[in-house]
């Protein structure tokens, strides 16, 4: 068997209701927590233009939690909603994501936006 990459663990420490919301928004998503830690950790890996991304997504004003939405909003919606407002912060086109999900075929959320960072600000390793 070759020799596989060094693996570490990263633990965070964050307030139950954040964690449980932001689980449910990434899920909406189709993105799993590492995935998400993974995708920051590539920009931030990145160079200048991935931390620039990260830069001015980080100042985002990003409401607290439940703030904005009513308990019985679609959480696809939600997720969608949270999506958009990355892809605006990091100047890429959200509806172009869409379009390019319904066109592949198994194609999911998470492949997309990872393939359109990587594709905008290069780098980073599986």
């Amino acid at each position: 068997m070759p020799n596989a990459p060094a693996s570490v663990q990263v633990n965070v420490r964050m307030d139950k209701a954040l964690r449980d919301a932001g689980d449910a928004g990434l899920a909406a998503m189709g993105v799993s927590p590492t995935q998400a830690v993974r995708a920051v950790w590539r920009l931030a890996a990145a160079g200048p233009a991935g931390i620039d991304a990260l830069e001015r997504l980080f100042a985002a004003d990003v409401p607290a939690s439940g703030a904005d939405a009513s308990s019985d909003e679609n959480p696809l919606r939600q997720g969608w909603d949270l999506f958009s407002a990355a892809c605006d912060r990091l100047g890429l086109d959200a509806s172009a994501a869409e379009r390019d999900a319904a066109s592949v075929p198994g194609g999911s959320d998470a492949e997309l936006l990872e393939r359109e960072l990587l594709a905008r600000f290069g780098g980073g390793h599986r």
